[in-house]
């Protein structure tokens, strides 16, 4: 598996015309917080988070309220909802990809993590994907061992 700054990267990624259940299912099983997007000609054109996949599942108005309670937690309509929605193709990606090259210093790494506010950015060796460097692991490999 490939490394980046020592740390162990995710292979999670799908083609920009994956629909949103294989872009799940490549979250869930690559146990990855954010999966590349890649284009045609194989490189990173997009980020989908976890977040994208909720944004993609549930209705737009759950992000305006500020309490739930008054709405129904009903686990059949869900699973409903997300068997709708799983033949859809991903969103297209609105802004430019981040990337980190596999080379990148830590503080560069850590100042696109702060930027962007992604949980994982997909790094890339020249234009090649080549895993996702998760946050969490970044984290892990900063703090030092007690």
């Amino acid at each position: 598996m490939a490394r980046c700054l020592g740390i162990e990267l995710v292979d999670a990624s799908v083609p920009a015309d994956a629909t949103i259940g294989r872009a799940a299912r490549t979250l869930a099983d690559a146990h990855a917080s954010a999966l590349a997007v890649l284009g045609p000609d194989g490189h990173v054109i997009g980020t989908f988070t976890q977040l994208d996949l909720v944004r993609s599942v549930f209705p737009p108005y759950l992000a305006e309220l500020h309490h739930t309670a008054g709405l129904l937690d009903d686990r059949e309509a869900m699973a409903e909802r997300v068997a709708d929605r799983s033949d859809d193709p991903l969103p297209r990606p609105t802004t430019r990809p981040v990337t980190v090259e596999i080379g990148t210093s830590a503080i560069h790494v850590a100042e696109l993590f702060l930027h962007t506010g992604l949980p994982a950015l997909p790094v890339v060796d020249g234009e090649r994907f080549v895993g996702m460097l998760e946050l969490v692991a970044f984290c892990r490999a900063i703090v030092p061992a007690p």
